[in-house]
């Protein structure tokens, strides 16, 4: 499962490997936390491997394992469908979309209508909102990045995502390397990278190299983090030599069988990493320290740790956490977990009452439950209060006739009020230019629910005659000044009066020369 959160973290959007996307409103659900739309993510049944909102919130990009990732809007309305490539192309360059299953996807920091995405076919496309579209209207794809290994042959790309600036971007290969670009304009080839580090991960069992599930930049732009399916996490400095230097921490397994599609994220002041291991605990390690503070297993019962948990005291039986997301407004931080359901951890001192703390507060009027919150410390570092974990598999409505309702953008939507005077800033009623004041007097209130060929068919038996508000149209004496002639007429008229005075002229000039001859 992967799950996304807005910038202002009010929608919570979920995708599970069925390709089903879940979206959640804090403001507006209950304790029953139910999603307020279910959508597919696409026609097939293809999993859901990223989501990620725009930096204003008012829409997101759903990447499936199909060819084809997908805008929708925060309510989710499908608004943009990305285009396919031609598979019989060899260089992904000059196709327009990628070809094969994509892999990643992200959207870029501080732009509103561009975003990325990364797939099998060795690319990592640069997409314009605002750019060209196909015959379909879907949205074709201008700037394509290669992805090589160092036979400089084509490699898949795995993961990807931006710096914290935009400028950057870091990609993934298949054979267990990372690299760089600096994001340039339209016309630059992205034929070679501008920074790469060559087996970044190198497997047990495979010479090849591992298979990075993710990388992430620190917020400060100079750390980043690479987790592959080694079970190792690794942070880089991007100062000392990327192509070079060791690893600035290499952190030991997580887990005893790594997730496929597992990541991490760090805290928002740069400090800490936290990542899920598939025995259902919740890692986190200090930077600064090269050192793991605690341990926390996500069960659904309160805890109250004051040490770290040792890996021989890990729990047994519980779900693996395979996404995480820390929110840097909230201070609240979301896990996915490996039984479609997603938990929300939250700090009493540091996190903001928002977020998923709104909807605890409103119990169902039915049947309030009780819910029990805990604490986990470790040193330095206060985490905690697990709410109750909320399924994000199937969540079935009491009403039939409620469900569809919910399901449909539109109808779901609340219609904007009518116009009224006082009501919203709104001073239609109040008549304030000299035009509604006088179509106001002049015309009847039930205007709307006249038939206009009836009333001008109750003028047809009278004479006409000439009817005015004004004087402008009148002469001294009050008759009324009206032009009697057609356009048509007039035109005939001004021919015939020039055609006169062309006769009349060349006549004069005969008798002219008439009278000066004799």
């Amino acid at each position: 499962s992967v799950l996304a959160l807005d910038c202002s973290g009010t929608r919570l959007a979920t995708g599970t490997a069925t390709g089903i996307i879940k979206l959640y409103d804090f403001g507006g659900m209950d304790g029953r936390m139910l999603p307020f739309r279910e959508l597919a993510a696409d026609e097939g049944s293809h999993a859901v491997v990223a989501l990620s909102f725009s930096p204003s919130g008012d829409r997101f990009l759903s990447c499936v394992t199909g060819p084809q990732p997908q805008i929708f809007d925060r309510d989710g309305r499908q608004l943009l469908r990305f285009n396919r490539g031609d598979p019989y192309v060899r260089d992904v360059a000059h196709t327009t979309g990628h070809t094969t299953s994509v892999t990643g996807g992200a959207w870029q920091p501080n732009q509103n209508y561009r975003c990325a995405s990364c797939g099998i076919d060795g690319s990592v496309r640069l997409w314009d909102l605002c750019g060209k579209t196909g015959l379909r209207d879907w949205l074709l794809c201008e700037t394509a990045i290669r992805v090589r290994d160092s036979s400089s042959r084509k490699a898949a790309a795995t993961a990807m995502t931006f710096s914290a600036d935009g400028g950057t971007i870091c990609a993934s290969a298949s054979d267990g390397s990372l690299q760089l670009w600096r994001i340039r304009g339209r016309a630059h080839n992205y034929f070679r990278p501008d920074s790469l580090r060559r087996h970044a991960h190198t497997g047990n069992t495979n010479a090849a190299g591992s298979v990075i599930s993710c990388v992430a930049f620190s917020p400060d732009g100079h750390i980043l983090g690479s987790r592959a399916d080694d079970g190792r996490l690794k942070l880089w400095d991007l100062r000392r030599g990327f192509s070079t230097s060791e690893p600035l921490l290499n952190l030991p397994v997580l887990s005893h069988r790594a997730q496929a599609k597992s990541n991490f994220t760090f805290s928002p002041d740069g400090q800490y990493i936290i990542a899920g291991s598939d025995d259902g605990n919740l890692e986190c390690f200090d930077i600064m320290k090269r050192c793991r503070l605690f341990s926390l297993p996500l069960t659904t019962e309160s805890h109250a740790i004051k040490e770290p948990v040792r890996p021989s005291q890990k729990a047994s039986a519980l779900p693996g956490v395979s996404y995480v997301e820390w929110h840097p407004r909230l201070q609240q931080i979301v896990c996915a977990c490996t039984n479609g359901s997603a938990r929300i951890l939250y700090d009493i001192d540091i996190s903001t009452p928002k977020g998923a703390l709104l909807a605890l507060g409103r119990d169902n009027n039915k049947a309030k439950r009780k819910r029990t919150t805990g604490y986990a410390h470790s040193a330095d570092f206060n985490m905690a209060a697990i709410v109750d974990d909320f399924d994000i598999r199937a969540n079935h409505l009491h009403s039939t006739g409620y469900a569809k309702t919910r399901t449909d953008a539109k109808r779901s939507r609340l219609p904007d009020l009518p116009l009224d005077q006082g009501q919203q800033g709104r001073t239609t009623g109040a008549k304030s230019t000299l035009s509604q004041f006088w179509l106001d007097r002049q015309l009847p209130e039930n205007i709307r629910n006249t038939d206009p060929r009836e009333a001008l068919l109750q003028y047809a038996d009278q004479p006409s005659t000439f009817r005015t508000e004004t004087t402008a149209y009148l002469n001294a004496k009050g008759q009324p000044i009206l032009d009697r002639e057609t356009l048509e007429e007039a035109e005939k008229n001004y021919l015939n009066r020039q055609a006169a005075l062309l006769n009349r002229a060349v006549f004069r000039t005969e008798a002219e020369e008439e009278i000066e001859k004799k």
